[in-house]
């Protein structure tokens, strides 16, 4: 009977729990990337405003024009695709869930208790943070 119980609490670490800290790290890297790549080339950009009105040049007052409404655009794509949000939601289930994997394998806090409702209260705690943040 313990071999199956172990069976069962090992399967659910490696084929439930591991996959999904990994899965949800791997989109949180993916969103801070691509917010990163927005912000920078917004930021290079309103940097670059100021020194092409400055010029005078009139196509460079053009390209001021084109620099704002890129700038713009890339708020608009930043707002509408919510990588930040994403990006910080992501990580935190990832951790969240590494926590209750940690104190599940350490015996520590909520898991203290007996074998018997230790694998009931894990998989319950982690859907249920899986099921809100999916």
């Amino acid at each position: 009977m313990d071999d199956y119980k172990e069976k069962t609490i090992k399967t659910y670490l490696t084929e439930r729990l591991e996959p999904a800290i990994k899965s949800y790290d791997k989109k949180a890297r993916f969103h801070r990337a691509w917010f990163i790549v927005f912000k920078v080339i917004q930021i290079i950009t309103l940097a670059l405003i100021p020194i092409l009105a400055s010029l005078p040049i009139p196509c460079f007052k053009l390209l001021a024009v084109i620099s704002s409404s890129l700038v713009l655009i890339l708020e608009a794509l930043i707002a509408l695709s919510s990588h930040k949000t994403k990006w910080q939601l992501y990580q935190a289930t990832s951790k969240t869930l590494a926590s209750e994997k940690f104190a599940f394998e350490t015996g520590a806090g909520i898991y203290e208790t007996s074998d018997d409702g230790r694998l009931s209260l894990l998989v319950e705690r982690c859907e249920a943070i899986i099921k809100y943040r999916d």
